[in-house]
């Protein structure tokens, strides 16, 4: 009776903690695995380790799982066959799949999700101690995985806009901050384009007009960056600022033409990626480019 009840505990103890482990490995964040690493805790770096070889922790505890449960499973089964008869072989396979089932599998996991922060760290231990003891079976269970799926899986944009998205609906993160990261995520698949301004609707200046016919019939100007092109608006010469064009004024150099105090204008082909025209606003501190097909 004493080795019934020790196979019992056996698969149903060790599979709960396997699933426990299960649970909260796949429930960690890399957000909470880097504030732990910024702030120089020993489990950010092991947790971080963890989640990188992730195939490897999961290897070690299903490994463990499936052991536990294989033996458990037999020496139930012959301890049942001995003390009440082959009549109750069934009766005790159902009861004991149940009980892994509600037991050893949904209540830990479920409480493994729903604690992964308070059980992150020690969790981290065991399962880090049981990469090394079943390191022989993990070592061979990695070799088959990396022969079988030899790319390894990343996150996708469209995966990390979805999370945003939920973790704005739970509260985590503020929904503008949810509209940015989706945004910002997306701006890689818009070309400029999409959404730049036509020729046709811009306030634009040839570049032989001067400085007081300008102002003559422009006595307010709304644009701080103003095109300027020669001949025809399909000829795009150079980029004017209004304070130059002020500051012209301001020392009585009104026959100043456009292409005097105009500077040149950074151009970039239409299917450029919004995201890369973004980087190149950056790095040449410029507010405006001119858009050309290629």
């Amino acid at each position: 009776m004493e080795l019934l009840i020790f196979y019992i505990l056996l698969s149903i103890g060790v599979s709960f903690m396997c699933s426990m482990l299960e649970s909260v490995l796949l429930s960690t964040s890399s957000a909470y695995i880097n504030v732990a690493i910024l702030e120089k805790k020993k489990r950010g770096t092991l947790l971080a380790d963890l989640q990188t070889n992730t195939d490897q922790a999961l290897a070690a505890i299903l490994t463990l799982n499936t052991v536990a449960n294989t033996i458990g499973a037999v020496g139930v089964g012959v301890q049942i066959l001995k003390v009440y008869g082959s009549q109750f072989i069934a009766l005790s396979s159902i009861a004991l799949t149940l009980s892994i089932l509600f037991v050893a599998e949904i209540i830990p996991k479920t409480l493994g999700a729903a604690n992964w922060k308070k059980l992150a760290p020690g969790c981290a231990y065991i399962t880090k101690s049981l990469i090394y003891i079943l390191f022989p079976l993990v070592f061979i269970i990695g070799k088959l995985q990396k022969l079988l799926n030899p790319h390894k899986v990343t996150i996708t944009r469209e995966e990390m806009i979805a999370t945003a998205s939920i973790s704005a609906k739970e509260g985590e993160i503020k929904l503008q901050e949810s509209q940015v990261i989706s945004n910002l995520l997306s701006l890689e698949n818009i070309m400029v384009s999409e959404i730049m301004t036509p020729r046709t609707v811009l306030k634009s200046f040839e570049e032989t007009e001067t400085v007081v016919s300008i102002l003559k019939k422009e006595s307010k100007l709304r644009f701080s960056r103003i095109p300027i092109y020669k001949g025809n608006l399909d000829n795009v010469s150079g980029l004017l600022h209004k304070y130059d064009l002020l500051h012209a004024s301001s020392e009585d150099k009104d026959s100043l033409q456009m292409k005097e105090l105009m500077k040149p204008i950074h151009v970039i082909p239409e299917h450029t990626p919004v995201s890369a025209a973004l980087d190149q606003f950056i790095k040449k501190r410029e507010h405006l480019f001119l858009v050309v097909d290629e």
